[in-house]
Formats: structure tokens, C-alpha cells, sequence
């Protein structure tokens, strides 16, 4: 029997590379906190996992655009929010499942020692780690796309440059011992290991996260190999040789 097949969304933006295309072959997915669809990252809308403040402020105890600029304005793009909000809201009954994405890092842990992966989650989890080891207890075939698996500043839909920046320099100067911009709860190099490993042993397809963002379809592999599949796919929905480097 074939695994079900499910694409989990990061929120990296593309901006040349025409990738809502076969995000959209795609008929099972999972987006993650404050993003929308139809950004450059697929049409269908399946399943939103959000994490703690985002699932109590926009589902539990839902506040208003006023509050979410408030408490937030400082990290997510005012004009995302002032533009999207309503829509954000309106859109949340059309998705098959609603849920918060729960860190249980022992839960997760154990799952990633069963599959002998050699680094295990160290602090907090971001939500779309979170929902790629839940999906893999699922036993399902799981896909990921729009996601950083090398080392660079990962950049969002919906928060800001300066504030992404302001994390990137934070999480290393708390390596360094240094002072700290903002205060950090995640790991981002850790969290790289984990999906890097988890690609290189085929447990997770993550070949879609080496997309460059350019016009015609080309791979930045870094260390890392393209499945068959997600490259003959490439090809097959662009109509275009794919570019490997």
C-alpha cells in the first residue's frame, strides 16, 4: 500500500521562481501560523498548523487587528497584517483542520531516535519541524518545500527583514556567549541537521527547499541530491531541463 503523501509549506518567499505551480500538484498540505496561499505558494488549502500565541490569538481567544499590530508590530510586517488580517480570518473555515502544533520534544525526540538520527531537537521547535515529525508518526510520505536546509537568514511571508535579521545575529551571538538582540528560543543550525539528515536518509523529501529562486527551474544542491521523483517532477511541470549545481 502507497503512503498518503502530504507537503508541508514553509513560509520562505519566492519572488522569480514560479513555484506555486507544482506546490500545487500537491493535493494534501500543511501551511504553517500566519501565512496565506496564492503568495507564490500554492492555491489549495488542506490543513494550518500554528504554534502556541498564534493558535490562542487567532483561534482560541481571537483578538483584532489592533491587538495582533500591538503585541506584534514589532516583529510581523504591519502592511502584511493591514492588507491580509480579514482574510487571514475569513479563510481559517475553509481549511479541512485548524490545530496548534504542539512542541513535545520528548514525543518528537523519541520518533527521531527510532529513525537513528543522530541529532535530536535541542530547545524549542519551530512549528514546521514540528508538523514534519507529526506527519512522519503518521507514517505518511512527507514532502517540504519553502523551508532553509542550508545556513542562511530565513526570511518570511509575513515577518520583517529587520526582525529575521535581528534573530539570524541573535542565535549566533548566543553561541559566542554574547549579548543577544532579541531573546532566542530556537535553533536554527540544529534544526538544519535534523532535516538535512532526514533527506539524505529518505525519510523526509526535502528536495523542493533546493529551488532557487529564479526563472527557469534550477537546484543549488549544497551538499545534498535531488529525489528522481521530485526532479523528474520538476521537469514534467515546468516543460523545462532542470539545472543542477
Amino acid at each position: 500500500m502507497k503512503k498518503q503523501k502530504v507537503l508541508i509549506i514553509g513560509n520562505k518567499p519566492y519572488e522569480s521562481f514560479p513555484i506555486a505551480k507544482i506546490i500545487d500538484t500537491f493535493l494534501n498540505n500543511v501551511r504553517c501560523n500566519f501565512s496565506l496561499p496564492n503568495l507564490n505558494n500554492g492555491s489549495i488549502v488542506d490543513e494550518l498548523a500554528m504554534c502556541n500565541y498564534i493558535y490562542h490569538y487567532f483561534v482560541k481567544e481571537p483578538a483584532s487587528k489592533e491587538q495582533i499590530i500591538k503585541m506584534y508590530g514589532d516583529a510581523y510586517d504591519i502592511k502584511y497584517i493591514e492588507e491580509n488580517f480579514s482574510r487571514y480570518k475569513e479563510i481559517l473555515s475553509n481549511y479541512n483542520r485548524v490545530y496548534y502544533a504542539s512542541e513535545d520534544v520528548s514525543r518528537q525526540n523519541s520518533l527521531l531516535c527510532s529513525l537513528g538520527c543522530p541529532h535530536l531537537v535541542e530547545t524549542t521547535p519551530r512549528t514546521g519541524l514540528i508538523v514534519i515529525i507529526e506527519n512522519l508518526l503518521k507514517d505518511y510520505k512527507v514532502f517540504v518545500t519553502n523551508f532553509s536546509i542550508k545556513k542562511e537568514i530565513r526570511y518570511s511571508h509575513y515577518i520583517t527583514k529587520n526582525y529575521v535579521e535581528k534573530q539570524f545575529r541573535s542565535e549566533k551571538n548566543k553561541k559566542k556567549g554574547l549579548p543577544e538582540e532579541i531573546p532566542t528560543c530556537h535553533n536554527t543550525d540544529n534544526e538544519i541537521k535534523i532535516l538535512r539528515w532526514l533527506h539524505q536518509n529518505e525519510k523526509i523529501d526535502a528536495s523542493l527547499c533546493l529551488l532557487e529562486d529564479k526563472k527557469d527551474p534550477s537546484l543549488n544542491l549544497n551538499g545534498l541530491e535531488p529525489s528522481d521523483y521530485i526532479f523528474d517532477l520538476i521537469q514534467q511541470t515546468y516543460g523545462k531541463s532542470c539545472e543542477k549545481k
